[in-house]
């Protein structure tokens, strides 16, 4: 049986729990629910839209532009995505199915979930036209197909939610490990209140209006059909995805940043300043999450060579070329090795010159002393 949402109650409801909702909000959410209600699988039950709603909640909010149920993009500099690229890190690279140099960039996280690698995008058939990800039509296709067959990572919302139960919390798992599983948990709860308030059952007379995107819904083809938007061919989307798939090591979803801020800041030692930019990235409501780039001061630089003189802190030095993505326990602890080392080379040096000027000194007294002048000063 088809649902429609009564949008005043739903929207009454919205505020009630998250308070004022922006117009972009209700533009993004009316497109949403007409999806919910156009799609048998959503519509069947309504605590998966409420988890998808919750998901969405957190994965799309933009803290600058207060943005929020649109696909996005993962956004950094492109030296960012070295972590996900083949010649950079192979290891990573080959967990997401890149192979070629660039793409890393290439097929950084996008849509309503992020989907990210290449091997990702092969599955919904846009690996050559990755930014597809970002149509609406298509980011929600790739959230339902996702959900419902464990695409992701393997796992399933219908392993969660189930007749008998909701098991909000560990639906995180179909998305990302149990990353603020509790918090998106709570989100949940509240849209499946707010659903089950607004939803009714559409009667024959009066069917479920079709989504009003402003790119026409997309219906997987069969066969080599293509999906024409405009004067561009786009390749079809995969439609055999089998109901279960071997999880694939996809790293923790990265999210949206917003704001980039170049600022000169004092360094630990007195005198060695650094050139930081402070990038603000997507997080929940309120909240921000910052990632310095470093460009290193001299003193750090000291830091570094006395550490690499050592032979422990060769790997610590090309870290922290790269933005210190890969930092470890063993980079911090020789990191700290050279950093004794080097104040032990300064007390030492201090405690030298202490003493000859203590020295210096006392023979310097010891001449100007006329009763015990045996010290005479040769220039």
């Amino acid at each position: 049986m088809a649902i429609k949402f009564t949008r005043k109650q739903f929207f009454d409801g919205y505020r009630k729990e998250f308070g004022k909702v922006p117009q972009e909000h209700v533009n993004n959410l009316e497109f949403l629910l007409t999806k919910f209600e156009v799609s048998k699988w959503f519509s069947e039950d309504v605590r998966r839209a409420a988890y998808a709603l919750a998901t969405l909640y957190v994965e799309t909010f933009i803290p600058k532009t207060k943005s929020r149920y649109a696909p996005v993009t993962e956004v950094g500099q492109k030296s960012y995505f070295n972590q996900y690229d083949p010649a950079h890190n192979p290891r990573k690279a080959k967990a997401l199915g890149n192979t070629e140099p660039g793409d890393g960039y290439r097929y950084r996280g996008r849509g309503f979930c992020q989907i990210t690698g290449r091997s990702n995008y092969e599955k919904f058939g846009i690996a050559n036209t990755p930014q597809r990800a970002l149509d609406p039509d298509t980011a929600f296709y790739i959230l339902e197909r996702g959900m419902r067959y464990g695409v992701f990572t393997g796992k399933s919302l219908g392993t969660y939610i189930t007749s008998s139960k909701a098991d909000y919390v560990n639906a995180r798992r179909v998305i990302n490990g149990t990353d603020r599983a509790k918090e998106i948990a709570g989100y949940a709860r509240s849209f499946e209140n707010i659903l089950k308030l607004s939803a009714t059952a559409a009667p024959s007379s009066d069917p479920v209006t079709k989504p009003t995107s402003k790119i026409e819904p997309i219906t997987p083809p069969a066969g080599d059909q293509t999906i024409s938007h405009g004067t561009q061919t786009q390749e079809p989307i995969n439609t055999e995805i089998p109901p279960t798939l071997p999880p694939p090591e996809i790293p923790p979803a990265a999210v949206d940043t917003t704001q980039t801020v170049t600022s000169m800041e004092q360094g630990d030692t007195p005198g060695d300043s650094v050139e930081t930019k402070t990038i603000t990235t997507a997080t929940a409501p309120g909240e921000t999450v910052t990632v310095k780039e470093v460009a290193v001061g001299i003193w750090t630089k000291i830091t570094l060579a006395v550490a690499s003189v050592t032979g422990m802190g060769i790997n610590f030095g090309t870290i922290a070329e790269s933005k210190l993505t890969e930092l470890t326990i063993n980079h911090l602890a020789a990191l700290g090795i050279g950093t004794v080392l080097l104040i032990f080379a300064i007390w030492y040096f201090k405690s030298q010159q202490m003493a000859a000027d203590n020295k210096t000194g006392l023979l310097i007294e010891k001449a100007a002393d006329q009763s015990v002048n045996t010290v005479q000063l040769v220039k």
